[in-house]
Formats: structure tokens, sequence, C-alpha cells
């Protein structure tokens, strides 16, 4: 609605689709200025930066699985090195397949317990 004349005049395309599906499209490599993955990776990994254009940026939750991850920036410089930096803890659902995620569903209460027990771990530590 608002700023609709950037997606009218085609300087802005709005993608929402998992991104495992985007990265497995040859037309979508190196596409993106700016990627928002709602989702923790283990690491910023080949695939995922292969979406980014050389000068664009991801915006991902990178960390193990049910444990605190770090809220990151991905940078694809422009002769195409990486760099990562840390801004702040957070605790995302990780990057796997719909089907993972329903049998995650399904043990909800032992996947909180062991985020918490992860989470009380890092600060004793």
């Amino acid at each position: 609605r608002r700023h609709g004349d950037l997606f009218d005049a085609g300087a802005l395309e709005l993608f929402a689709d998992d991104m495992r599906t985007l990265a497995s499209r040859p037309d979508l490599v190196g596409a993106f200025d700016l990627v928002h993955c709602g989702a923790a990776l283990a690491d910023a990994d080949p695939w995922f930066v292969d979406l980014l254009r050389p000068g664009g940026r991801a915006v991902v939750p990178l960390g193990p699985t049910d444990a605190p991850q770090w809220l990151c920036s991905v940078d694809k410089l422009q002769d195409g090195t990486i760099e990562v930096k840390r801004h702040i803890r957070v605790l995302y659902v990780p990057v796997i397949s719909a089907s993972a995620q329903r049998a995650r569903g399904d043990c909800w209460d032992e996947v909180v317990d062991r985020c918490v027990e992860n989470s009380r771990a890092l600060h004793r530590s």
C-alpha cells in the first residue's frame, strides 16, 4: 500500500518463500540487495550467501538449533568476500522443512525445555 510507486516502477520486489526454494532457483543467484531470514541458520552457508549480489546484505540469526543465536548482518562485499557482524542475542526456530517443523511442534515442550537449558548454560559460562 505505502510506497506502491516503488513496486510499480520495478525498483522494489518482495519475495516471501522458503529460502531454500529461492536458493535452488538459478535465476535468483546474485539477485538480491537485501535478504531477511526469519529462521536460524547454523552458519552463513554458501547457498544462502549466493542469493546476494555484490554489495548486498542479509539479516539472519546464526547459531545452533534450540540455543541462543546471534542476529547478524552478512555483507557480500564488492569483491565477493563475506563479512559477518554479530549484533544481539536472539532465539529463532531453525531453517528446516515444513514436515520437520511440524514434528518439532509435536514435541514443543521438549523443544522449549532444551532452549531454556541451553540459554541457562550460556549464562553460566
